[in-house]
């Protein structure tokens, strides 16, 4: 997603306010705050895209990398086992660095995101395949299985199989993920209201 300069701006802006609120009220800390900025930062840089303010190919490789610290800083935010954090820290550093060397070489990546068929951003630099896509986000997701989140790892799994199956053909499967956003967006702000409602 999404369709336009319009609706990726609106959905950046909305998701800021909601993380913003649920930060202030205490509903997150700091770290999910940053982590749930490198999710609606992507809809700020489709809207650049959309609207041509920068150049595509700058805008394209800010996205990728916002995307690969994604799962550093979902790692870093491990809590009941805090040890493990250096060890799956170097381990991803060194998939990145086999994956962009060796199996994708970062010279023949083409930064570039163009509408898709679809009217979705299809971007052409993320060309995994399902087994990068699959050890991607098994270092995504360590943080949700080690301290034991299954109902938010169920959910964004299932979220992401299904993008996989019906936009994967178009490369426009990532893009589709500011549904989550706007998802965790709504969930931020119903959290401060019902916290609210149960000091009462």
């Amino acid at each position: 997603m999404c369709w336009n300069a319009s609706v990726s701006l609106n959905t950046y802006i909305f998701g800021l306010f909601a993380s913003s609120f649920a930060y202030y009220n205490g509903i997150t800390n700091i770290l999910g705050f940053i982590f749930y900025q490198s999710f609606i930062i992507i809809q700020l840089i489709e809207y650049f895209i959309w609207s041509k303010t920068f150049s595509n190919k700058l805008l394209s490789q800010i996205a990728l990398f916002v995307i690969l610290c994604q799962p550093i800083i979902n790692i870093i935010k491990i809590e009941t086992q805090p040890k493990f954090i250096p060890y799956l820290l170097v381990a991803y550093f060194i998939f990145i660095i086999i994956l962009y060397t060796i199996i994708i070489p970062i010279n023949t990546i083409q930064f570039s995101s163009v509408p898709s068929k679809n009217g979705h951003l299809s971007w052409k630099w993320l060309n995994w395949n399902i087994y990068i896509i699959a050890i991607w986000y098994a270092f995504l997701s360590l943080r949700w299985i080690i301290d034991k989140m299954y109902l938010t790892l169920i959910f964004v799994t299932i979220f992401l199989i299904i993008s996989i199956i019906l936009y994967k053909e178009s490369n426009t499967w990532g893009s589709m993920w500011c549904w989550i956003a706007n998802l965790i967006s709504f969930y931020f702000i119903l959290a401060v209201f019902y916290k609210d409602f149960c000091k009462i």
